[in-house]
């Protein structure tokens, strides 16, 4: 990402500095420079005496307080007291911002600012190796959203990876896993800016550089919120999530700006039961597709779901799925693996019943360290192994 140089204009020095820390903690690249308003006018007349401008020396100019005067040129951002006084007008190119949100939020605000007032963009580069999970299951209660927040927290944990966890069940388990911060901006807002930038043409590419430009790759910081392993994820919704139900080809626009982010190692996406457009185009994206059943699941309903993947999506299909199968007891596991080859598709991996789940104050945390550790991390090493062609 290209660095953004930042003046924070302020009267109060302890002020200005912790902000350029908070800043540096969430992106590393703004430059920031801290200046006292008695010494401004200093400094303004010394760049101007060299012929440059303001609006030259800084990309962004984050003023503290309301005083300002227009003479100080273009780049110019508010900081105001209260969270009703931030405006946002890109008409007229008029920008304040809350001085005491989080820098989260303050970073994606600012990104999206500097790419109106500058017209550049906050580039990303891109991870041209993202690693596409995509985590499914025939019936509800198999654990599906269990074992895909526990292979991000196991990619995340002991492989190094940065992860984006992504439901698309109509009412989103995200918070019961990771604690929402109500500042956040909602996923519905960013979803709105991607489509709205992406309705040209009629037919769906595969090539990432034709469905997303800049904008799509950047400004996630507004809308993510992060457990304490580092797993991100969208806000969650108040209501239906709003990734239930997406049309394939905006589908393939969000997944496609995600991964031209450079922002991720691997993007687990957990549709469930679903069989729609949103779930099928996932299935279809995804480097690998965890199946997860349980011991209590009729072999019917496995086989009805497995053949409308492979009617949608093509028999082909088949090869990157791995089939687990959860919640089994020692003769359910026997019988089931007497049986391999009767099935359409063989069980990879077979995980006991067992509780690794305890409550820590608002969400639930998963336990790894353990029985249930280990089969997680047999998942994670078989999704992340080189396919055989």
């Amino acid at each position: 990402m290209e660095n953004i140089s930042v003046a924070v204009i302020t009267d109060d020095r302890e002020y200005g500095r912790a902000l350029g820390l908070s800043l540096l903690s969430v992106c590393r690249t703004f430059i920031i420079k801290v200046i006292l308003k008695e010494n401004f006018t200093e400094i303004v007349e010394h760049i101007y005496s060299d012929n440059r401008t303001l609006s030259e020396e800084y990309d962004l100019i984050l003023w503290d307080g309301t005083e300002v005067s227009e003479v100080y040129g273009g780049n110019l951002v508010m900081m105001t007291e209260k969270p009703s006084m931030a405006v946002r007008d890109h008409k007229d190119k008029r920008f304040s911002i809350y001085k005491y949100d989080s820098a989260q939020i303050m970073v994606g605000n600012l990104f999206e600012i500097y790419a109106c007032l500058t017209g550049r963009e906050p580039v990303n580069i891109r991870k041209s190796n993202v690693r596409l999970f995509d985590f499914a299951s025939c019936a509800g209660g198999c654990g599906c959203t269990t074992l895909a927040m526990a292979v991000c927290q196991d990619l995340s944990r002991f492989h190094g990876a940065k992860v984006l966890y992504l439901s698309f069940e109509d009412i989103e388990p995200t918070g019961e896993f990771i604690e929402n911060v109500r500042s956040i901006s909602p996923l519905s807002h960013y979803l709105y800016t991607l489509f709205r930038e992406n309705r040209t043409g009629s037919c769906v590419s595969r090539d990432l550089s034709d469905i997303c430009g800049p904008r799509q790759r950047g400004f996630l910081e507004s809308y993510i919120v992060r457990d304490e392993f580092g797993i991100e994820a969208f806000a969650p919704s108040g209501g239906r999530n709003p990734l239930a139900g997406l049309e394939s080809r905006e589908t393939v626009i969000l997944l496609s700006a995600l991964i031209e982010s450079g922002r991720y190692d691997a993007i687990v996406t957990d549709t469930g039961d679903r069989l729609d457009d949103a779930a099928l185009t996932c299935a279809e994206m995804a480097e690998k597709i965890c199946f997860v059943t349980a011991g209590n699941v009729n072999d019917r309903r496995e086989e009805q779901f497995l053949q409308h993947l492979m009617l949608r999506c093509g028999e082909n299909i088949t090869e990157k799925i791995l089939k687990v199968r959860n919640k089994v007891n020692r003769r359910e596991a026997v019988t089931d693996s007497m049986a391999q080859g009767e099935s359409m598709i063989d069980t990879g991996i077979y995980i006991g019943k067992t509780n690794s789940i305890i409550r820590a104050g608002k969400v639930r945390k998963i336990i790894l360290e353990n029985d249930f550790g280990s089969k997680v991390d047999m998942i994670t090493k078989r999704l992340t192994e080189p396919r055989v062609c």
